[in-house]
Order: structure tokens, then sequence, then C-alpha cells
């Protein structure tokens, strides 16, 4: 699919606690959650690359539940 539009490119896992604590989520809820907010705030329906801040040692059972619906 070509598109002129650039790409684009964010970021889930660091969340901010209403007192601006910084901390990590990998919960598949939260990933869903921090994607959706980040279409929304970009205005666009499209993701080019999804990355993950820190991602825990045992991340494969993260992905596997964001796999499922």
């Amino acid at each position: 699919m070509e598109r002129e539009a650039p790409y684009v490119f964010t970021k889930c896992t660091r969340r901010w606690e209403e007192n601006r604590k910084v901390y990590s989520d990998h919960s598949a809820a939260s990933i869903r959650k921090e994607c959706e907010d980040s279409l929304r705030r970009l205005k666009t329906d499209i993701i080019d690359l999804y990355q993950m801040h820190w991602p825990p040692t045992d991340n494969g059972a993260h992905w596997k539940k964001l796999g499922t619906r």
C-alpha cells in the first residue's frame, strides 16, 4: 500500500499517574488502551511501528494475550 503520509511510530507500556510518577504496565488491556489512545491523539487509523518500552523478560505471555480478543 503506497501513501503520501509520513510513517507513524509510537510506543507503549510507560504510564503516568496523576502525581506524574512514571510506571510500566505490560498488561494486554493497558497496551490495547494505549494503542487506541495513540490512534485518537494522532488522528490516524494506522500505526506503522508500535514499540514497547523496556519489554519484560517474560513478554511472550503478554503478546499472546494481545493476539486474542
